[in-house]
């Protein structure tokens, strides 16, 4: 167990840092585009030679009555394109963990003596993990900004719904929290799944001489159809199909037999 443990933990630690900085970044941007866009919006110019002091004043409560919405924010702002930049850094730097380009890795974690199905076992918990952390991350920042966005804007033109209608009316953040949407949820968890077990057959097959297609099939599915808006049962189930197929096949190829011998990496 002691060896098992080691694999998890040089795995971990060749990556750990990169992707905390990884988040750290990614919050950071999205933080500072969602704070100048809502700046933006709540500073319009408003052009005092063109009215009189009577209809300046009249378009001022008029924005203060209706300033932007809370879910056309997260759109102006791109935060679910730096989103989908995290996703795709996060993916080639999990992908690449334990590939032989350059360094060998792979001698390295076969110097512990253990299966290859092993090693690929540790590493897809661990990649699970680290795609599990990407989402509860995302959405601790959309939540945060929510409350920035409820701070700013005239108590008078949000309410208690403000939040709730804008997770019902934002595809991107109902994609992240579904709600009362059953199916959304668990197509999330199999998508992080079948994510984090295909990214650790890339490097598993790399070291054997073949190419992890599969992780790149989930990648694309989850960048054309991750952000979709309610009501959308079919794509929910063709995913959830996807990620069952992608993991399997991913578990399927490390456990069929091919056990460790120092030549394979």
């Amino acid at each position: 167990m002691k060896k098992h443990l080691s694999v998890f933990m040089l795995i971990s630690r060749s990556t750990i840092y990169k992707v905390i900085a990884l988040f750290v970044a990614m919050a950071a941007l999205e933080g500072a585009l969602f704070y100048i866009s809502l700046d933006k919006a709540l500073t319009r110019p408003i052009a005092e030679n063109s009215v009189g002091l009577q209809g300046l004043q009249g378009l001022q409560n008029l924005q203060a009555q209706q300033p932007v919405g809370l879910e056309s924010l997260f759109t102006k702002s791109l935060i679910p394109w730096v989103f989908a930049v995290a996703f795709l850094l996060l993916t080639v730097l999990l992908c690449l963990t334990g590939c032989e380009f350059g360094s060998k890795q792979g001698y390295t974690l076969g110097r512990l003596s253990i299966s290859g199905r092993s090693i690929f076992m540790w590493q897809a918990l661990y990649n699970t993990i680290c795609f599990f952390l990407l989402w509860a991350v995302q959405l601790a920042v959309a939540l945060a900004l929510c409350k920035l966005y409820i701070a700013k804007i005239p108590t008078e033109a949000v309410s208690g719904q403000t939040v709730l209608l804008a997770f019902y009316r934002n595809s991107f953040l109902h994609s992240l929290l579904p709600l009362d949407e059953t199916s959304r949820y668990i197509c999330n968890v199999f998508l992080i799944i079948g994510l984090g077990t295909s990214s650790a057959g890339f490097p598993f097959k790399q070291r054997r001489g073949k190419f992890g297609v599969n992780v790149a099939l989930l990648v694309s599915t989850c960048l054309v159809f991750f952000t979709r808006s309610m009501g959308g049962f079919g794509n929910d189930i063709l995913m959830i199909l996807i990620a069952i197929t992608v993991a399997a096949e991913s578990i399927y190829r490390a456990c069929k037999g091919e056990t460790y011998s120092e030549a394979q990496y």
